[in-house]
């Protein structure tokens, strides 16, 4: 009436160094119409490619207030390791890395219904995403000063911890 499951794997990357990610599932069935369920797991992302290395300029578009006017500005979304992102307060990327659980139960009263119930938490630390527009005379300033003509400035950062918790519930009933 019970089983279980243990999975292991092991990531090397050379820039982000080894990560052992595990997970844990076990099912038991208390009667023929009622089974509960839980999992446990530990997960890892490494930064892709992009988020390490892109890199770009646009053109935007602000109102300027004494004439009414649009007027353009440069924006450079800058590589981590790009001197003007460093000067920005950028750091090398970590990998991301989670934690999730599990806890649900099925139940099948008769050959026409059935009900699931699952909830879940996922624990997501070291989120990789842009940051907001930074920018002003001060951004500018630094900008200048490590060669780049831009107004504002953004760069991949790990920025958030996250969780999101949530419950699933379904239902099933056939009509003959």
């Amino acid at each position: 009436n019970l089983d279980g499951n243990v999975a292991i794997r092991w990531d090397n990357y050379s820039d982000f160094g080894s990560q052992l990610s595990t997970k844990l599932a076990l099912r038991f069935q208390v009667a023929e119409q009622f089974v509960l369920r839980g999992a446990a797991s530990t997960g890892f992302r490494a930064p892709s490619l992009a988020q390490s290395n892109y890199g770009s300029r646009i053109t935007s578009f602000r109102l300027d207030t004494g004439t009414g006017q649009q007027v353009p500005f440069e924006i450079g979304i800058f590589p981590t390791d790009d001197p003007a992102a460093r000067a920005l307060g950028s750091k090398d990327l970590k990998a991301e890395t989670s934690v999730n659980l599990s806890a649900g139960m099925a139940w099948s009263p008769s050959d026409r219904f059935t009900m699931t119930v699952d909830g879940y938490s996922i624990t997501l630390n070291d989120r990789i995403l842009l940051t907001g527009f930074l920018g002003g005379p001060a951004i500018e300033a630094i900008l200048q000063a490590n060669g780049v003509q831009a107004e504002a400035g953004q760069y991949f950062t790990n920025i958030v911890d996250t969780r999101t918790n949530g419950v699933d519930i379904t239902a099933n009933y056939r009509r003959a």
